[in-house]
């Protein structure tokens, strides 16, 4: 058996430790399902959001939200919230993991918004790499108590899910332009590493390994900003997927072989940056929520990628018992409950739910003969 082929079993064995927590919940397939959204004080997003990060953990099964802008009753500054929440799907439960001002003595992340937010499965614990953080002190309109927390801006950081601490390691940041260029990240377990597009005029690769407390960066020969795209993650064949959204492109970034390529044609018209796409590792499909700002609620596009046969299936954005529209600018899949969920928008207020998917248990039916024909590369050009 050779080496990739190792490595694969063993991200298999992985997914499937990962999803053994608990007994997914019972939900219909293909068929959108709604929740309400959490009351002020209770969880993030009550009235809108846009740019929190999600990011699930296998050891609790439970979905924690860094960062992003919402408005609450609390009178605290919008942008970058301080404090974080955790979701459980399985009991509907929202759950404080860290207040917006931090206790006596301890540090926090300065006003997240858009950063790197990826699960450690080694150490069992958040890294949040620095992007765009709103500034320290005054940003908070002065209402945390002075003197109290130590508010680190542009500085990596951990979070840790039992002791609910954050902490300030000693690691060296990314050699980018601007650090609010980097806004996503994804943690490998074999080779214990932080993945992350960077842009520097070309599209290049920036990895943190851990253990050697280093960056190196693998220039990837594209003009292609991938800075602020999120990303996501295929464990199995160990491959990253990023949509860019003015090319509408589908990039592959191979782990093993550091090597990018344009991988597939995406749906023609996103015409910005930010998509939000996520991988399904129950049904091995990479799945797309598009929508963004302040947009028609109807304008919401949710589609399926087989990267094995690079097609795309169109699956309709309305909840079968009101006809509503589903729509949402926040994605995070939980492979223990085998479901997508979307949240967020600036219009949240006029509709107060977040969505639910399963898009199969597994093996789902053949896609449509209806595919995108692959053409030619084009507008490589930095933007």
């Amino acid at each position: 058996m050779n080496v990739r082929i190792l490595i694969a079993s063993a991200a298999a064995v992985l997914l499937v430790s990962e999803g053994a927590h608990a007994a997914p919940i019972d939900i219909p397939v293909r068929t959108w399902v709604k929740r309400t959204m959490p009351v002020s004080g209770s969880g993030p997003c009550p009235y809108g959001c846009k740019h929190m990060r999600l990011a699930h953990n296998p050891v609790n099964g439970r979905i924690y939200f860094c960062g992003g802008d919402y408005t609450t009753d609390d009178g605290f500054l919008d942008s970058g919230r301080n404090e974080m929440y955790s979701y459980d799907v399985a009991t509907d439960s929202w759950r404080l993991e860290f207040p917006y001002c931090a206790p006596s003595g301890q540090v926090q992340p300065s006003h997240p918004d858009e950063v790197g937010w990826a699960y450690d499965t080694t150490r069992n614990k958040f890294w949040m790499l620095p992007g765009y953080m709103g500034a320290q002190g005054g940003a908070d309109g002065g209402l945390c108590p002075a003197g109290t927390s130590t508010m680190i801006r542009w500085e990596t950081m951990t979070f840790d899910p039992a002791t609910k601490v954050w902490t300030l390691p000693s690691v060296p940041e990314a050699n980018v332009p601007t650090l609010g260029d980097n806004g996503f990240a994804q943690y490998d377990p074999v080779t214990d590493t932080i993945i992350q597009f960077e842009y520097t005029g070309v599209c290049k690769v920036g990895i943190f390994d851990i253990k050697a407390n280093t960056w190196t960066y693998v220039n990837s020969g594209f003009s292609a900003d991938l800075s602020k795209e999120y990303t996501c993650f295929d464990k199995v064949n160990r491959v990253i997927y990023a949509i860019e959204g003015f090319q509408n492109k589908v990039y592959r970034y191979d782990i093993d072989t550091q090597t990018l390529t344009v991988f597939a044609d995406a749906p023609v018209g996103t015409g910005r940056a930010q998509s939000h796409p996520v991988w399904d590792s129950v049904n091995q499909v990479m799945l797309w929520f598009d929508y963004c700002c302040q947009a028609p609620l109807t304008d919401a596009k949710f589609t399926v990628f087989h990267p094995d046969t690079k097609v795309w299936e169109t699956i309709p954005t309305v909840l079968p018992d009101d006809g509503g529209p589903v729509f949402g600018n926040n994605t995070v899949y939980d492979p223990q409950q085998n479901v997508l969920i979307v949240m967020g928008g600036i219009l949240e207020a006029a509709r107060p739910y977040f969505y639910m998917f399963r898009y199969g248990t597994g093996s789902g039916p053949p896609p449509p003969p209806d595919a995108i024909a692959p053409s030619a590369i084009s507008d490589l050009r930095p933007r």
